[in-house]
Protein backbone atom coordinates (compact mmCIF):
# COMPACT_ATOMS: atom_id res chain seq x y z
CA UNK A 1 0.00 0.00 0.00
CA UNK A 2 0.97 3.46 -0.32
CA UNK A 3 -0.61 6.54 0.88
CA UNK A 4 -0.85 9.68 -1.22
CA UNK A 5 -2.53 13.03 -0.05
CA UNK A 6 -3.59 11.56 2.80
CA UNK A 7 -5.34 8.32 1.15
CA UNK A 8 -4.44 4.91 1.09
CA UNK A 9 -4.60 3.09 -2.15
CA UNK A 10 -3.23 -0.25 -3.98
CA UNK A 11 -0.36 0.87 -5.40
CA UNK A 12 -0.40 1.30 -9.09
CA UNK A 13 -3.56 2.70 -8.96
CA UNK A 14 -4.27 6.35 -10.05
CA UNK A 15 -3.93 9.42 -7.66
CA UNK A 16 -6.25 11.42 -6.39
CA UNK A 17 -7.71 14.08 -8.20
CA UNK A 18 -10.05 16.76 -7.81
CA UNK A 19 -10.02 18.42 -10.95
CA UNK A 20 -13.10 17.33 -13.62
CA UNK A 21 -10.92 14.45 -14.68
CA UNK A 22 -7.45 12.98 -15.10
CA UNK A 23 -5.46 12.64 -18.53
CA UNK A 24 -3.67 9.31 -19.28
CA UNK A 25 -1.63 10.06 -21.55
CA UNK A 26 0.34 8.09 -24.11
CA UNK A 27 3.53 9.06 -26.36
CA UNK A 28 0.80 9.16 -29.59
CA UNK A 29 -1.02 12.37 -29.61
CA UNK A 30 -3.89 10.36 -31.24
CA UNK A 31 -4.27 8.14 -28.46
CA UNK A 32 -4.41 10.67 -25.43
CA UNK A 33 -7.79 11.55 -25.44
CA UNK A 34 -8.97 9.85 -22.18
CA UNK A 35 -10.40 11.12 -18.75
CA UNK A 36 -10.84 9.37 -15.72
CA UNK A 37 -13.60 10.68 -13.48
CA UNK A 38 -12.36 10.34 -9.61
CA UNK A 39 -14.69 10.83 -6.73
CA UNK A 40 -13.65 12.82 -3.61
CA UNK A 41 -11.59 9.82 -2.14
CA UNK A 42 -9.65 9.20 -5.65
CA UNK A 43 -11.84 6.18 -6.06
CA UNK A 44 -12.75 5.72 -10.15
CA UNK A 45 -16.02 6.76 -10.98
CA UNK A 46 -17.90 4.16 -13.34
CA UNK A 47 -21.27 5.62 -13.57
CA UNK A 48 -23.61 8.20 -12.12
CA UNK A 49 -27.34 9.36 -12.28
CA UNK A 50 -26.78 12.41 -13.90
CA UNK A 51 -24.59 10.76 -17.21
CA UNK A 52 -20.97 11.47 -18.41
CA UNK A 53 -19.20 14.76 -18.57
CA UNK A 54 -18.60 15.40 -21.96
CA UNK A 55 -15.66 17.42 -22.53
CA UNK A 56 -14.12 19.43 -25.58
CA UNK A 57 -10.51 18.38 -26.38
CA UNK A 58 -8.85 21.08 -28.95
CA UNK A 59 -4.93 19.94 -30.43
CA UNK A 60 -2.83 22.54 -32.01
CA UNK A 61 0.09 20.68 -33.85
CA UNK A 62 2.47 23.19 -34.62
CA UNK A 63 4.96 20.70 -35.75
CA UNK A 64 6.12 17.35 -35.55
CA UNK A 65 8.07 18.02 -32.18
CA UNK A 66 5.44 20.74 -30.46
CA UNK A 67 1.57 19.90 -29.34
CA UNK A 68 -0.83 22.12 -27.46
CA UNK A 69 -3.52 19.68 -26.33
CA UNK A 70 -6.48 21.45 -24.51
CA UNK A 71 -9.45 19.96 -21.96
CA UNK A 72 -13.07 22.02 -21.22
CA UNK A 73 -16.02 21.40 -20.62
CA UNK A 74 -18.09 20.51 -23.85
CA UNK A 75 -19.39 24.14 -24.21
CA UNK A 76 -16.13 26.36 -23.16
CA UNK A 77 -15.50 28.79 -25.71
CA UNK A 78 -11.92 29.38 -26.54
CA UNK A 79 -11.80 32.68 -25.51
CA UNK A 80 -12.66 31.85 -21.51
CA UNK A 81 -10.73 30.58 -18.66
CA UNK A 82 -11.99 26.99 -18.36
CA UNK A 83 -9.48 25.34 -20.13
CA UNK A 84 -6.38 22.74 -18.88
CA UNK A 85 -3.66 23.08 -21.16
CA UNK A 86 -0.59 21.38 -21.43
CA UNK A 87 2.30 20.86 -24.06
CA UNK A 88 3.93 17.84 -25.78
CA UNK A 89 7.49 17.97 -26.37
CA UNK A 90 9.52 15.29 -28.65
CA UNK A 91 13.38 15.12 -28.64
CA UNK A 92 14.10 11.78 -30.75
CA UNK A 93 12.24 8.79 -28.39
CA UNK A 94 11.16 11.33 -25.20
CA UNK A 95 7.76 12.68 -25.41
CA UNK A 96 7.89 15.63 -22.34
CA UNK A 97 4.07 16.67 -21.43
CA UNK A 98 4.33 20.02 -19.35
CA UNK A 99 1.28 22.01 -18.13
CA UNK A 100 0.57 25.89 -18.44
CA UNK A 101 1.77 27.55 -15.56
CA UNK A 102 2.84 24.63 -14.17
CA UNK A 103 -0.82 23.77 -13.12
CA UNK A 104 -3.71 21.42 -13.87
CA UNK A 105 -6.51 23.56 -13.22
CA UNK A 106 -9.20 24.38 -15.53
CA UNK A 107 -8.36 28.25 -15.66
CA UNK A 108 -6.69 28.89 -18.71
CA UNK A 109 -7.60 30.33 -21.81
CA UNK A 110 -6.82 27.97 -25.04
CA UNK A 111 -6.33 31.31 -27.34
CA UNK A 112 -3.16 31.75 -25.21
CA UNK A 113 -1.63 28.47 -24.99
CA UNK A 114 1.80 30.14 -26.27
CA UNK A 115 2.01 32.65 -24.26
CA UNK A 116 2.05 30.67 -20.66
CA UNK A 117 4.97 29.07 -18.84
CA UNK A 118 5.34 25.24 -19.19
CA UNK A 119 8.24 23.72 -17.44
Amino acid sequence: MISTTGITRPKGTIAKSTDAGTPVMGTDVSNIYKFIKLDADGNIIVSNTSGSTNLRVLVDQVSTSLSYVGYAIFDALTSQSKWLIFRLQVSGTVTNKSFANTTTAYDKIWNDRATYTYL
